[in-house]
């Protein structure tokens, strides 16, 4: 539904084609994807640019970490 109140002036001139072979557009939505563009950025904020997807990969790491403590999860041994 989102596609529907925001229309990307893009993704125009792919609409017929696309609803002639692949059905409605409503899947077709990127927004809920482009949110993660921020997080990305601000992950990569301390990266030395050398390695920025390690750094990013680290950085997403660090945060499931705390997610898995915080919400009650354990490692056994």
């Amino acid at each position: 539904a989102k596609i529907i109140n925001k229309v990307k002036l893009h993704l125009l001139n792919h609409v017929i084609p696309d609803v002639q072979n692949f059905g409605p557009i409503i899947r077709s939505s990127t927004e809920v994807f482009e949110c993660f563009n921020t997080i990305f950025r601000m992950c990569s904020v301390f990266s030395n640019g050398q390695a920025p997807s390690r750094d990013i990969a680290r950085q997403f790491t660090g945060m499931d970490r705390v997610k898995h403590i915080l919400s009650g999860g354990y490692w056994e041994n």
